[in-house]
């Protein structure tokens, strides 16, 4: 086979197009659904326009999927043997093979979301614009995750060893804090690393692309209407982070030429072809393992769960070489004594961790050095706006937040905790520290706590009772078997709306949110049971644990109703049911 140019052949393109054929044609028919599959039930532009910005969210996981599949297919010939010898005894440069299929693969996408963009230009009418939006992001989408796909494939030398790295750089960032999180957290007393390895989502591309939004939506005053789609530029943080995850891409397949190059055509059949990439692989295999069988073994004593561990370690330590080898009789004393290592410097640094050297469980910050402190029965507040809790900024308070919390990094609870103390201090500096705490509520420090509990804006997100009133659009209160009267406080241009659905008013009693004595009484109630400290939320600090009532407040956030407090009454809240009774005329 002759070429004109070493760098590119028409002929391979060719190939790759009618050979894979099915699959740009599946993914062309998918497209089209997804753009034009709405123009069936309606022909507003505006319905069309909404519909493409959902579909955007969904396709990052559609072109995870296809990317990953088209770079595989056109560089699979590197995985057979006889095909990979026959294939580059061909006049053609390694540079011009892979410079060939990578241009087939981009096509491969290109034309399909192309052609969705024309035809779906033509139905949008003054959101013409959202079908070349769509065109851009689905593109440096595929771009990414293509460019993964076709540096992995220079480093596998197996269809199934492409799919396995494929997923493994995807999902890297996550699979790194996942394993982080589940050795260590539990050893890092009142560390929460869980929440500190969350960021690194930000770093996995599939997860980005599907929370990102590129064209704002302006609502015209109702719950139901939208009336613009406004683009705003291609330099707002959301297109910065494709433009950086396309230039990933690119990168990827710079690097991945370059492996294509050095490439040992005798590799073909092993499960990686590169000697460099088998410990990378081999160890996130063997921590993956183990962190399942660590997390099976969670409810069990340390004892019970850290023999799991041993034993998921071995597991995947032994069959990631029958993995890499592709084949059973592993067994060889340099590979045990190699796992003998691994296991002896994985649970070094688990005791390392334990011991705390520098301090890291001990830390609590000088009373000098901080400006506030917040603090929350749980790290997954339902009770608290914006799960912030209650903020003390007073130095008395926040010294009796420090001694709490030094008592606690000195002595661990013995029995087993039904609360949580999760604090969070504000420094000067600007820089904040953060620590949780399982407890038991009726300990000396969850009886300190309970107090800080029983506040206004532990309850509500806020102290100030007019600001809160000032922001909110209904309150209503349900009764839970009690006989106390179910109640319904709004704002006139929300009288006839209530959780989406107005036949909810009739089972209330409607009152009005601007002026209502009514409220003013119940507000006032629960105000003197926070500062009799009655009112701390968690059922472990009320004898009988029983609720006659929940009061639950929504705000408007600009575009519907927000649920920012949701309080439980309690039987011994006493001014709040004596006030409740009395307006039922108990």
């Amino acid at each position: 086979m002759k070429s004109r140019t070493s760098f590119f052949n028409g002929r391979v393109l060719k190939k790759d197009i009618l050979r894979f054929s099915p699959l740009w044609g599946i993914y062309t028919v998918i497209i089209l659904l997804y753009l034009l599959g709405d123009a069936a039930w309606s022909d507003r532009p505006a319905d069309l326009g909404l519909s493409v910005l959902y579909l955007l969210g969904q396709m990052g996981i559609c072109n995870l999927i296809y990317a990953g599949l088209a770079a595989i297919l056109l560089f699979g010939d590197l995985f057979k043997t006889r095909l990979c010898n026959a294939m580059h005894t061909m006049p053609l440069r390694r540079e011009g093979w892979f410079l060939t299929h990578v241009t087939a693969g981009m096509l491969f996408c290109i034309v399909p979301n192309l052609l969705g963009a024309v035809i779906g230009s033509f139905l949008l009418g003054e959101y013409a614009y959202l079908a070349w939006v769509w065109l851009a992001v689905t593109v440096l989408q595929y771009l990414c995750f293509f460019g993964i796909g076709a540096f992995v494939a220079q480093i596998a030398g197996t269809g199934l060893g492409a799919l396995a790295c494929y997923l493994l750089v995807n999902f890297l960032p996550v699979i790194v804090g996942w394993l982080v999180a589940s050795f260590y957290d539990p050893v890092l007393y009142g560390v929460d690393l869980q929440s500190a390895v969350q960021p690194l989502e930000n770093l996995c591309p599939s997860i980005c692309f599907g929370g990102s939004q590129y064209v704002d939506l302006v609502r015209d005053g109702s719950y139901y209407e939208y009336n613009s789609l406004i683009f705003q530029g291609f330099l707002r943080s959301e297109w910065i982070g494709l433009y950086c995850a396309g230039g990933a891409g690119l990168a990827l397949m710079g690097a991945g030429m370059l492996l294509y190059r050095k490439r040992h055509l005798e590799r073909a059949g092993d499960f990686l072809a590169v000697r460099l990439a088998k410990p990378v692989f081999l160890l996130l295999y063997t921590l993956c393992i183990g962190a399942l069988l660590h997390l099976i073994g969670e409810g069990s004593v340390k004892a019970v769960q850290y023999t799991f561990t041993a034993v998921g370690l071995a597991v995947g330590f032994f069959t990631g070489w029958m993995l890499l080898e592709k084949r059973v009789k592993i067994f060889k004393l340099k590979r045990i004594g190699g796992f003998a290592v691994l296991l002896v410097a994985f649970f070094g640094s688990i005791f390392l961790t334990w011991l705390d050297p520098i301090g890291v469980t001990r830390y609590v910050p000088e009373i000098g050095n901080v400006e506030s402190v917040t603090i929350s029965p749980s790290r997954f507040s339902y009770y608290y706006r914006q799960g912030n809790g209650c903020t003390l900024t007073q130095q008395q308070d926040v010294e009796a937040i420090r001694q709490i919390h030094q008592q606690l990094t000195r002595e661990r609870p013995d029995a087993d905790p039904d609360s949580e103390l999760v604090l969070e201090y504000t420094l000067r500096n600007g820089r904040k520290v953060s620590r949780y705490y399982e407890l038991d509520a009726q300990s000396e420090p969850g009886k300190k706590l309970k107090k800080y509990y029983s506040n206004m804006e532990a309850l509500f997100g806020t102290d100030d009772v007019d600001a809160l009133l000032a922001e909110t659009i209904y309150m209503r209160f349900e009764d839970n078997g009690a006989g106390l009267p179910n109640m319904v406080f709004t704002m006139n241009r929300w009288a006839s709306y209530d959780m989406y659905d107005s036949n909810v008013l009739e089972f209330y009693e409607q009152k009005s949110l601007v002026d209502s004595q009514e409220l003013k009484g119940l507000l006032e109630a629960i105000e003197k049971d926070c500062t009799e400290g009655r009112m701390a939320q968690q059922q472990q600090y009320h004898p009988n644990r029983t609720v006659v009532g929940v009061l639950w407040v929504y705000a408007d956030n600009g575009q519907n109703s927000d649920l920012v407090a949701q309080v439980l009454i309690y039987t011994d809240c006493a001014n709040t049911c004596a006030y409740l009774r009395s307006l039922a005329g108990k």
